[in-house]
């Protein structure tokens, strides 16, 4: 491989690019793999379990020498992709009149509003 700079004048560099590390471990590539196919499938469906998605991969899939270390970081990186999707509670007043103001209208199936809000800052 190499790169490639053009500067001001129209003057083509080249620099070549040596890569001279040690290729990453089989194992590692094989947990990666597995934790973003499983991270895929918890954010598609949220009502699932996360362990229950975990042991049914471990079930079918073609999973080969993973450690409990290795499916305990699976676990983990399958429950912080679900917590990045939900949003961040309130911490303090105007935090919540700011989230309940962006809700917009909201009504119940008679048409009547359903959330009333009062003392705003």
């Amino acid at each position: 491989m190499c790169y490639v700079k053009v500067n001001g004048n129209s003057e083509i560099g080249f620099n070549a690019l040596n890569h001279d590390h040690d290729k990453d471990d089989e194992n590692f590539l094989n947990r990666q793999k597995i934790s973003n196919k499983l991270k895929r499938k918890a954010l598609d469906d949220p009502c699932e379990k996360p362990c229950k998605i975990l042991q049914r991969e471990l079930r079918e899939g073609d999973v080969c020498a993973l450690t409990t270390t290795d499916i305990n970081r699976i676990r983990k990186n399958i429950y912080y992709a679900r917590l990045s999707r939900i949003p961040k509670l309130p911490t303090n007043l105007e935090e919540l009149h700011l989230a309940l103001t962006n809700l917009g209208e909201i009504k119940n199936n008679i048409d009547e509003i359903f959330l009333l809000i009062n003392n705003q800052l």
